[in-house]
């Protein structure tokens, strides 16, 4: 999940279940070299491939650079810079952009990996709605599953994040947000806030 350390219509989906583990799954070359190509909207053929690379140097950076660990790859699509954020087995934070990367209105894809296999927290759902910069968010776990929100061309942050708040307050009154329950009622009602989410077969 992110942290963030800085205080920042058109039908529902079916997400699949989730395999997560109690710890964190080792990543092997095997699933290096598997991760599945996902077709992101909103890109074009070039930035797709580029995306699916990024996945997999992802997951080689967290293998042979953080011990299985998360690893944050921070991609501005305007000027076609990556930077690249270490974190630990259940977080890494957010991080502060160089000097040189545009932070322009939806120009930035954040692309980081799970280690214990699981959808996207409630925190990284948070920290992409709060964040007009960001225009897609990916999850790839360390087996090589890969989960996408992208913001479309309806995408309404008053209406995501109202989204986001009753979820938020209706789940407090039954289960709490553990077990990702949130995430898997998020994801079936995102695009009611013009957000797409796509997930590898």
């Amino acid at each position: 999940m992110i942290i963030d350390n800085y205080g920042s219509g058109r039908g529902g989906v079916e997400t699949k279940a989730v395999v997560i583990t109690e710890g964190k799954l080792p990543i092997t070359e095997a699933a290096i070299s598997a991760v599945p190509f996902v077709n992101v909207p909103g890109f074009s053929a070039r930035d797709n491939e580029w995306i699916h690379a990024m996945h997999k140097r992802l997951l080689y950076t967290a293998k042979h650079k953080n011990d299985s660990n998360e690893v944050l790859k921070v991609w501005d699509a305007t000027n076609e810079m990556t930077v690249d954020k270490h974190g630990d087995e259940t977080s890494v934070s957010a991080i502060t952009f160089p000097l040189g990367m545009a932070i322009h209105d939806k120009s930035v894809v954040l692309m980081h990996n799970h280690p214990r296999g699981s959808n996207f927290s409630p925190k990284d759902i948070k920290f992409f709605i709060a964040n007009n910069y960001i225009s897609t968010i990916t999850a790839v776990t360390n087996a090589g599953a890969v989960f996408v929100l992208h913001k479309s061309k309806y995408y309404s942050y008053l209406n995501s994040f109202k989204l986001y708040k009753r979820i938020v307050n209706d789940m407090r009154t039954q289960t709490g947000l553990e077990g990702y329950a949130f995430t898997e009622r998020f994801l079936k009602l995102c695009d009611r806030g013009g957000i797409d989410y796509v997930e590898s077969v």
